[in-house]
């Protein structure tokens, strides 16, 4: 059985590259992208298990990715943020959208993965393509 593919989207290098770097030593296949756009244009020609996104970056917001994500395929999607005032208490009550405020330890973000990926493998056949929208 192949391991989970996880995308991670995020403006900042440093950041990102430390999210895949850990993703990878977990061993999930990890594709990243540096961008809103860029990761939804991986999405839709891809399969991921679960998306990890920073919640505020120029161009597409984490908000409208997860949006166009969930509509597109039941791929859970994890937000990062820092900004206490980017929260939109409303999309926290959308199912598969789960929002982690920085700063979040590793140790506290592996289990956060294991967990949603074993309930989105458990409830997920074919899919079939993705149909996204923004």
């Amino acid at each position: 059985m192949a391991a989970p593919c996880v995308l991670v989207i995020d403006d900042e290098p440093h950041v990102r590259g430390l999210w895949c770097d850990f993703l990878r030593f977990l061993r999930y296949e990890v594709e990243e992208a540096a961008s809103g756009m860029e990761g939804l244009e991986r999405f839709e020609h891809g399969h991921y298990d679960l998306v990890v996104s920073d919640l505020l970056m120029p161009g597409l917001n984490g908000w409208d990715l997860a949006r166009a994500v969930r509509q597109a395929r039941d791929v859970p999607v994890i937000l990062v943020t820092g900004d206490r005032s980017a929260i939109d208490v409303g999309l926290l009550q959308e199912p598969g959208i789960l929002l982690l405020q920085k700063p979040i330890s590793l140790i506290d973000f592996q289990p956060v993965v294991e967990r949603l990926l074993r309930a989105n493998m458990d409830q997920t056949a074919d899919p079939g393509p993705p149909r996204v929208t923004v």
